[in-house]
């Protein structure tokens, strides 16, 4: 058996690992890759064992990654509600991860006039209307209405200030209820919700300026 070539091969193998774009097939690659050392380092009159036992621990470390992958990718059963949100907020994550993310959450419903969130008091929480519609107001004053897909508390979250307005149900409402301290946990433990989240609440708060007419007041 010509042992070098099955060498060269497995370097050629690592150097397409490190080119593939996709996570799943750089782990599959660098598998098949480590397995093709061993009868280099195997089938000599010397066996480098040493060799061997590190091939075998970057294929095991791989073999596991890989595994976690696999199960990440599986397709999820997601319930009608849970497909209307992934679709209207959160096409960023994939179905498992934004399961993740809604598992913090409380599913909530309102009365119209139900006082969701008090001007001037300390964040602790971040909402999302699902359904329903809800006024903001300052000192009284109408300034915004939030519809399903926007969230409310997310100024508070972001800048950890006191909440800059009253946010009142105007319907019968069904709502998501995240405590900010959840959230914490969750970016702290995870680098993908570390950047995700103050994505999507940008997104949230320059669309709600864009709808109010705010925007263009900002930049005149």
């Amino acid at each position: 058996m010509n042992t070098t070539a099955l060498f060269f091969t497995a370097n050629i193998l690592y150097c397409t690992a490190y080119v593939v774009r996709d996570m799943m097939w750089l782990r599959i690659i660098s598998i098949v890759a480590a397995f093709t050392t061993f009868p280099y380092f195997m089938l000599r009159e010397e066996v480098l064992w040493s060799a061997v036992l590190w091939q075998c621990a970057f294929a095991g470390i791989n073999i596991v990654n890989l595994a976690g992958l696999i199960r990440e990718r599986r397709p999820v059963d997601l319930t009608v509600e849970q497909k209307y949100l992934h679709q209207l907020v959160f096409r960023g994550l994939t179905p498992r991860q934004m399961l993740r993310f809604l598992d913090l959450a409380e599913w909530r419903d309102a009365r119209p006039g139900e006082l969701l969130i008090e001007q001037g008091s300390l964040p602790e929480r971040l909402l999302l209307i699902v359904r329903g519609r809800a006024d903001v107001k300052v000192g009284g004053a109408l300034v915004a209405q939030l519809v399903h897909g926007r969230f409310a508390g997310e100024m508070g979250y972001l800048s950890d200030s006191l909440t800059s307005a009253d946010v009142i149900a105007t319907t019968e409402m069904r709502y998501l209820s995240w405590r900010n301290e959840d959230l914490d946990r969750l970016c702290e433990e995870s680098e993908l919700f570390r950047r995700y989240l103050p994505m999507v609440l940008g997104q949230d708060m320059a669309t709600k300026l864009r709808e109010t007419g705010t925007f263009e007041k900002l930049t005149e």
